[in-house]
């Protein structure tokens, strides 16, 4: 799981220049990395006012801890302050710094410039340069058709005056705050287009960094309910890791029952939904009966062991007390659209509308991998297959769906096919052997395996 909101972030942080405030200790550098490595995914030129042995230690730290941040260093070539830089702008002046600083930028490939902890760039005497080198700043390097990003502590001696500038010149400000559970709070301030945008949560969750919505009390009661996943008979395949992956995309509270004893002993957690895994015979359509009865309001969706259903299964099914029915094959569309309707809640298709809206060919095999690991930590499912073939592919995403994605290395092939199982990729491989016959598979991986093997 990663950014539960209701549309993409990208388009919020794609912008000229902003700039991101809050307390000392509070996050600030560490949010940074984060829209660097999952938002930007590019590399940033850093100017830091900090001790470079104290902000190395800071990305050591991250990279030891989290493992999103693996390569982290890959991503910031940092520049720090002098240690007589102070002397030197008295003897010079701030345009020979000014005038420094835009060399390197304009030298540099780097197409986001970063000045942290920029209020510790100045020293009391320069607080009328302030406004001034801000603007140039904005102006020069926007110019050169690269992103600028400022870093500010409120513990700044200038942090008012230069809150006041950035308002005025800046697109947009991130503010940074925590609250009495002592959350990381995100606040945006769009200047550029004066619109406002809900509150959102940075936290970690299962030792990752997430950026997400801010549920309300009532949105957070109702994405925590429970499920109640039993196995009457072995499930066909991974369904039950299937159906957790999915679930886990909206925060319910999972539990696991393989027998009406085991079922009984989980009724006090009152379950919204409950999903089975069974044959059909007497006694399992028997056990769905019992559930119902014992809890009228629980929605039971049901799958059968076999690969299609009769309309005498759907009616039988219906008058046991289930609410849906499937075979074992059930398109995963489908699926997730019931379970979103049984729960009352689009938590799925919410996070799916965060991926790319059109699908593509992507231009580097780094773009569709970084693609996949982001869908998996957002739980959204795919199979990720890889062809090869002795003639060159073409890219070609004709007659595919929305959220199809794919990579050539010539004569091979990777194809990313969103809410898509293993079993329903046969189509997509035979379609690409209309051009290339001799295509055959060299591996397939879905998002409950090990995806990065495949890359």
């Amino acid at each position: 799981m990663m950014d539960q909101t209701n549309s993409s972030n990208r388009p919020l942080f794609n912008v000229n220049s902003l700039i991101i405030e809050g307390d000392s200790k509070i996050g600030k550098m560490t949010f940074l990395l984060y829209l660097l490595a999952f938002y930007y995914r590019q590399k940033a030129l850093i100017f830091s006012a900090q001790d470079p042995y104290l902000f190395r230690r800071k990305i050591s730290v991250l990279k030891e801890k989290y493992p999103q941040f693996s390569d982290l260093e890959k991503l910031i070539d940092p520049y720090f302050l002098a240690e007589d830089w102070t002397d030197m702008k008295r003897k010079y002046g701030y345009d020979f710094l000014l005038r420094e600083i835009l060399r390197i930028v304009r030298e540099s490939d780097e197409k986001i410039i970063v000045f942290h902890r920029i209020g510790d760039f100045f020293e009391f005497q320069d607080r009328h340069e302030i406004e001034r080198i801000y603007k140039a700043l904005i102006k020069k390097i926007t110019g050169m058709g690269k992103r600028v990003i400022f870093v500010l502590s409120r513990q700044s001696e200038f942090f008012e005056q230069i809150q006041h500038i950035a308002e005025e010149y800046t697109d947009i400000t991130v503010i940074i705050t925590k609250d009495e559970k002592n959350r990381r709070l995100v606040d945006i301030r769009d200047a550029l287009h004066n619109r406002e945008y809900p509150t959102m949560l940075f936290k970690i969750h299962l030792n990752q960094f997430i950026l997400e919505e801010l549920k309300t009390d009532n949105e957070s009661q109702r994405l925590d309910r429970h499920v109640l996943i039993v196995e009457l008979n072995e499930a066909h395949e991974n369904m039950i890791d299937i159906t957790k992956y999915i679930l886990e995309a909206g925060s319910f509270a999972i539990h696991y029952a393989d027998s009406l004893e085991s079922i009984l002993k989980e009724i006090f957690i009152e379950p919204a939904l409950i999903v089975v895994y069974m044959k059909r015979n007497e006694e399992n359509f028997e056990t769905t009966k019992a559930i119902k009865q014992m809890l009228p309001d629980v929605q039971i969706v049901a799958i059968l062991d076999q690969p299609f259903v009769r309309s005498e299964d759907a009616r039988e099914a219906y008058l046991r007390g289930c609410a849906e029915l499937f075979a074992n094959n059930f398109n995963l569309d489908d699926y997730i659209r019931t379970l979103e309707k049984l729960l009352g809640e689009p938590f799925y298709n919410r996070l799916l509308e965060q991926l790319p809206l059109e699908k593509k060919v992507m231009k580097k095999k780094e773009d569709l991998k970084a693609l996949a690991i982001e869908a998996k930590k957002k739980h959204i499912y795919f199979t990720l297959i890889v062809l090869s073939s002795q003639t060159p592919f073409e890219g070609n995403l004709k007659g595919s769906r929305k959220y199809d994605y794919l990579y050539i290395e010539r004569n091979k092939l990777y194809f990313l096919a969103v809410n898509t199982l293993p079993r329903h990729t046969f189509p997509i491989i035979e379609k690409f052997r209309k051009y290339n016959p001799d295509t055959h598979l060299i591996c397939m991986w879905e998002p409950i395996n090990i995806v990065e093997a495949c890359f």
